[in-house]
Order: structure tokens, then sequence, then C-alpha cells
């Protein structure tokens, strides 16, 4: 049970992370891009990373995925 929890909530941070990253990408919407640059000069060192709103949402929605899968499992009372 335990194990198939952790899937349920690990593949619905995977999936809608991924899709919400190539959707950003596909249709240029930049809150849903992730760049990233890395930049080494002799006297300076520059990075810049991207939007982090699309591993945000996928987090809310892996353990919102992983209650309805352990309500849905749930022993009825007897």
């Amino acid at each position: 049970m335990k194990f198939k929890k952790f899937l349920v909530g690990f593949s619905t941070f995977v999936i809608a992370t991924g899709l919400l990253y190539a959707i950003g990408h596909l249709f240029k919407i930049e809150w849903l891009m992730f760049h990233h640059k890395y930049e080494l000069n002799v006297n300076s060192f520059y990075v810049e990373t991207g939007s982090l709103v699309p591993f945000i949402i996928g987090i809310f929605l892996s353990f919102i995925a992983e209650k309805i899968y352990v309500y849905k499992n749930q022993a009825p009372f007897r």
C-alpha cells in the first residue's frame, strides 16, 4: 500500500510538472518555462534559472492525488 501511494504521488508529480513545462515551451509562456543559463567569464560568474511554478503546482497536485488515492482505498468501517 505504501509503495502504491508513493507511486501515485510521484507519477502525478512527474507527469504534471513535465506537461506544464512542455506547455510553457510550446506556447512560449514565460512563467511556465524553465531557462537555465550558466556563464563563467574571467572576472565574473553568472547563473540564471527559470520558473519554478510548474514544480510547485506538481507538488500540490501530487499531494491531492495521494490523498484521493488513500481515501478511495480505505477499508470500510463495519
